[in-house]
């Protein structure tokens, strides 16, 4: 997903105002980066999850249909 710097820095500040009211403190640039990373990371897995998931019920269903002759 491609942003314009005003797009990133709105971004940027939103996960920082949330950081804040969790109250969640980090004390480098770095530090903060390496967990907005491992966020992004955690999400991408529940998302792969999700798909197969999604993958399985849809091949559960187009099965049933078969076996029920519909």
């Amino acid at each position: 997903m491609k942003m314009t710097a005003e797009q990133f820095n709105e971004r940027l500040a939103h996960i920082v105002k949330c950081w804040v009211e969790f109250g969640y403190e980090v004390e480098t640039w770095e530090e903060f980066l390496a967990a907005e990373l491992k966020g992004m990371e955690l999400q991408a897995e529940l998302a792969a999850e999700a798909e197969q998931r999604l993958q399985y019920a849809l091949n559960s269903l187009k099965t049933l249909k078969l076996i029920g002759g519909e």
